[in-house]
């Protein structure tokens, strides 16, 4: 999982200054919003083809897909709050370096570091398996045919 993580390696959490730290959150940010419209862009694919995986005796596989992006979107408003309640905190400290817990803050950044690689992992598998459910559907003549017509 560690693969996921934009900053480097080492004690970097404990010795970067706030704004190395303000800069890797507003990151995770980003990543966090593309995430949220690759999870919008996933939940139409399973709609769209919902009527084939019917057809095809893979419905309940495209149901199960589709209630793990539904847990995923719950978990990526959770996530996507906090990083940027972390980010109004680091503003803050930025402003005012002793307005909150160093040691604390430290720790609940490395924490969340830790919450948003387990999302993107959980994420990445939960896509490869729609767009493997998908897959067939897409490249299958007769669906085509059925679409263009």
């Amino acid at each position: 999982m560690d693969a996921w993580r934009t900053r480097p390696k080492g004690p970097f959490i404990d010795e970067a200054d706030w704004e190395e730290l303000y800069a890797l959150t507003q990151h995770w940010a980003s990543d966090l919003a593309f995430y949220g419209d690759d999870l919008r862009f996933l939940h139409h694919l399973l709609k769209s083809y919902y009527m084939w995986l019917f057809l095809e005796e893979r419905a309940d596989e495209g149901s199960q897909i589709a209630k793990r992006l539904l847990a995923l979107e719950t978990r990526l408003g959770a996530l996507a709050r906090q990083t940027q309640e972390h980010l109004n905190h680091l503003a803050e400290l930025l402003e005012d370096p002793f307005k909150h817990d160093s040691r604390k803050f430290r720790n609940d950044h490395a924490v969340l570091e830790e919450e948003i690689t387990h999302f993107v992992k959980d994420f990445r598998d939960c896509k490869k398996e729609a767009l493997t459910l998908s897959k067939p559907l897409v490249s299958s003549e007769e669906f085509i045919r059925q679409v263009s017509s």
